[in-house]
């Protein structure tokens, strides 16, 4: 089991979250250095944001493509905003 993800977003909308709340999120592309999500809930619903490979799950994680797929729901959080 993966536990929670934590997210980075560039999405101006995401500065008024608050980063202790976790969010369903829709995977929807997958690259070798981590994962794209998109927030499914309010506030926030819609809001896309990328977790890194590092913070799939604890470990080394050898193919992302193992860990994670295309429409799979995951919890995130807010983990930082990039400007």
């Amino acid at each position: 089991d993966r536990g929670n993800l934590e997210l980075s977003t560039k999405d101006l909308g995401m500065e008024d979250l608050d980063r202790s709340k976790w969010f369903q999120a829709k995977v929807y592309n997958i690259k070798a250095f981590g994962i794209f999500v998109e927030v499914m809930e309010s506030p926030g619903a819609g809001t896309q944001g990328m977790v890194h490979l590092s913070q799939i799950r604890e470990g080394y994680v050898k193919n992302i493509y193992d860990e994670v797929e295309i429409g799979e729901v995951v919890k995130v959080r807010v983990l930082s905003k990039e400007p």
